[in-house]
């Protein structure tokens, strides 16, 4: 690596770190706001914001490397240090094309990096303010078992936030005698309602001190709904963010194998890896506003046009994907959509501009 090479990503890592700690603080500050109005103890609210840090360093690391990105383009532009770089041999072509080289890179590690270390300050923050706010938080997705008015409910495994194995429902009568078991191989969890098919419901029928027993099958084209309205089935659900990429491509393939709906953790999934993809992009489309025009442009003026496209890009891509679920297209091509359309506007900019650069 060559001394101007070494010197971009200096500048670039420099300014990237000075940005994420600024982004992460403004977020934190406020989050600690929203959070004082909850009533648990503040002792409990201090883990619960710095166990949050990690989790927030992971969402904002694409926003902080996109405005420290258009910062360094625009300061070696308004510090008078393009023809430096021009007398060293390198092009404002080779200039931009290392950069986005450097930003591609530190992109992919922050990737890796807030892949190992946050879905556990997520899980573990969610932990520290569900127990502190007197709620019930589950720590295992294996043998759960939970009481619900007259059924007791013995989950074997929780695939998911919807997904069981292995479900076991003991019924009681008003004597508290049993009145029905229902086992089943995979239940599903939506709209507060168990679903369950391909199960097998055993029926106890009390005479005096005597019962008989009956045993029924559940079809797929007759399903039963189990009715539940319980905080501990609410605490199963485990959030998205709490899961690591490689632990959301097996659910959402195994879901997707199984016929069930994933868009939600499908959506997260592709989110997570087009963000390097997304913040390159950015900077393509915002290249034009900073190299070669008004050199007297301030850090303020960078930053805002950073800040700018970021807003815009995310609302039009909050616009997209509602409009197409709205439609009913496919999941996959929604998620990838903002993504397309940026990244083919970028390479119009990029080719439209080709001799500047």
């Amino acid at each position: 690596m060559g001394k101007l090479d070494k010197y971009f990503l200096i500048q670039i890592i420099k300014t990237y770190l000075t940005t994420l700690i600024s982004v992460v603080g403004v977020f934190m500050i406020f989050h600690f706001l929203e959070e004082l109005d909850n009533s648990y103890p503040l002792s409990e609210k201090l883990s619960y914001i710095i166990h949050v840090i990690p989790v927030a360093v992971n969402t904002s690391y694409s926003i902080a490397l996109f405005i420290s990105t258009v910062i360094v383009i625009g300061q070696f532009n308004s510090n008078h240090e393009m023809p430096i770089f021009f007398s060293g041999g390198k092009s404002v072509k080779q200039i931009i094309k290392k950069v986005l080289f450097f930003v591609f890179l530190l992109s992919i590690f922050s990737l890796a990096i807030g892949e190992i270390f946050s879905p556990y300050f997520a899980e573990r923050s969610l932990q520290i303010k569900t127990i502190a706010s007197g709620k019930i938080f589950n720590n295992t997705n294996e043998n759960i078992w939970i009481k619900d008015n007259n059924r007791i409910l013995n989950i074997g495994n929780a695939i998911n936030s919807k997904l069981y194995e292995n479900v076991t429902i003991f019924e009681l009568n008003e004597e508290k005698n049993f009145e029905k078991i229902t086992f089943s191989k995979i239940a599903n969890f939506e709209d507060d309602a168990l679903n369950i098919d391909d199960a097998t419901e055993t029926n106890i029928v009390h005479k005096g001190s005597s019962f008989n027993i009956l045993r029924t099958n559940i079809s797929n084209s007759n399903p039963r709904k189990v009715i539940l309205d319980s905080e501990q089935i609410q605490s199963m659900k485990k959030e998205v963010r709490t899961m690591t990429l490689i632990e959301l491509f097996e659910l959402t393939t195994f879901l997707g194998a199984s016929g069930i709906n994933f868009d939600d953790y499908l959506l997260e999934l592709t989110e997570r890896i087009l963000k390097p993809i997304n913040v390159i992009a950015l900077v393509i489309i915002s290249t034009p506003l900073l190299v070669g025009f008004d050199r007297g442009n301030s850090i303020g003026n960078m930053i805002f046009i950073a800040i700018s496209f970021t807003l815009i890009f995310n609302l039009i891509s909050k616009i997209i994907k509602s409009m197409a679920i709205q439609v009913d297209l496919n999941i996959f091509l929604v998620s990838i959509l903002p993504t397309l359309i940026v990244t083919a506007l970028a390479l119009i900019i990029f080719l439209r501009n080709f001799r500047y650069l």
